[in-house]
């Protein structure tokens, strides 16, 4: 009996959802300044300096890009996944 298509797009929605979590000791730090934005394919909201660290918290993909939220000293955001950075403490 064939998987009905709409149980097997949910059940890979469900597992794309769950690769999302980075552990709470991830810290990536700027190597250039980054643009925060708001929401996936957002508006900006401000700039990461290069040296600060943020902690990773899910991914998420837009329409082209994939995107990170990401925690930060001077607040939290989302942004491109492949913006610059250094990961450490994974």
């Amino acid at each position: 009996m064939p998987i009905p298509r709409s149980r097997t797009v949910a059940a890979l929605f469900v597992l794309l959802a769950a690769c999302g979590d980075y552990p709470e000791s991830e810290r990536w730090t700027a190597a250039a300044p980054v643009q925060v934005l708001d929401g996936v394919e957002g508006k900006p909201l401000f700039r990461i300096a290069p040296g600060e660290a943020c902690r990773p918290v899910r991914d998420r993909a837009g329409k082209v890009d994939l995107y990170t939220e990401v925690a930060c000293a001077t607040g939290s955001g989302w942004v491109r996944r492949d913006s610059p950075f250094t990961v450490a403490g994974q």
